[in-house]
């Protein structure tokens, strides 16, 4: 996280978001709750690649 110009007052915020993006893909893929034929591990780089963009513009404001 350090590599982003989080607000010390917006970190908890940051923190929280990522730990549920990427808990709540981790849970759904251990339950076995993707149907769709796309592959997993290029879902994962997408949500990998939204969360650091999100990031990104979220500290440019």
């Amino acid at each position: 996280m350090r590599g982003y110009a989080i607000e010390p007052d917006q970190m908890d915020h940051a923190l929280r978001a990522v730990r549920r993006s990427f808990h709540g893909f981790a849970t759904l893929q251990a339950a076995h709750g993707f149907q769709w034929s796309a592959d997993v591990d290029e879902s994962f780089g997408w949500l990998v690649d939204l969360v650091d963009q999100g990031l990104r513009r979220s500290t440019s404001d």
